[in-house]
């Protein structure tokens, strides 16, 4: 006696659930304090976001802020608590790259950097 699984599968796009999804996933948190008019050109957020976007260093440094694990549902009573929260962003930003800096200037040929696995023989 043999037994056979059939499995049929249907499939259907779900246009509000990709929807919801891309929304979230485009969320930008900008804290600046370029004013309102800066360099002869008036910034309004789309207008600080591309300027954001084009340094590439940045973006990479805050890619953990996109993460929805940091930025999905954060709730703050007043516009000052944001900022703050900004700024506490910065801080952690500002100690990781000191921390890498530190550890990349005693990386050398003959220093090489050692995993776990390696480190341990």
């Amino acid at each position: 006696m043999e037994t056979r699984y059939l499995l049929r599968l249907d499939v259907e796009f779900d246009q509000n659930a990709w929807e919801q999804a891309r929304r979230k996933a485009s969320r930008f948190v900008l804290v600046t304090t370029v004013p309102e008019e800066w360099k002869g050109q008036q910034m309004d957020a789309q207008e600080i976001l591309k300027l954001y976007k084009g340094q590439i260093s940045v973006e990479m440094n805050f890619a953990f802020l996109k993460d929805p694990f940091f930025t999905d549902e954060i709730y703050v009573k007043k516009p000052e608590r944001v900022a703050v929260l900004g700024y506490l962003f910065l801080l952690a930003l500002v100690i990781y790259r000191v921390f890498q800096r530190r550890v990349r200037q005693f990386i050398t040929p003959e220093h090489p950097l050692k995993g776990p696995l390696e480190a341990a023989s």
